[in-house]
């Protein structure tokens, strides 16, 4: 929920608020809101400081 004390102030869009725990109620707004949408099956991140090939056998232009 929400609290105002002698005043109300605006929600920036990407500051989630919602349920905490196991409330049942979830997240709203921002990348927690957007989460509660969503299932990640697979996250890869490349932190290579070249570009992978696509196939390891492949061989690129300047090795051949």
């Amino acid at each position: 929920g929400t609290v105002w004390i002698n005043d109300f102030h605006p929600y920036l869009p990407q500051a989630e608020w919602g349920g905490f725990g196991k409330s049942g109620i979830g997240r709203e707004l921002g990348p927690g809101g957007l989460g509660e949408y969503r299932e990640a099956k697979h996250i890869y991140q490349n932190l290579a400081p070249r570009p992978v090939r696509w196939f390891a056998g492949e061989v690129q232009k300047d090795q051949a």
